[in-house]
């Protein structure tokens, strides 16, 4: 026997996400994978580069890649 309860068939929609489609998934996917490599290269440009770079734009480079 199943009971309905109307109260708790709204509290679970309410707070349920909307299903993402396949393609959006690929996409976001595809986006995390662009925005590692991008994070790697700048990481590996810093490294190789540190001497010829101002310490002030070197530190604010760094602290923006982490975030």
């Amino acid at each position: 026997m199943t009971i309905y309860s109307p109260s708790f068939s709204r509290n679970l929609t309410a707070t349920a996400q909307p299903k993402r489609s396949r393609a959006q998934r690929f996409l976001d996917a595809l986006m995390e994978v662009r925005r590692r490599k991008a994070a790697a290269a700048l990481a590996e440009y810093l490294r190789s580069h540190r001497h010829s770079l101002s310490d002030e734009l070197r530190h604010e480079l760094e602290r923006r890649s982490m975030s």
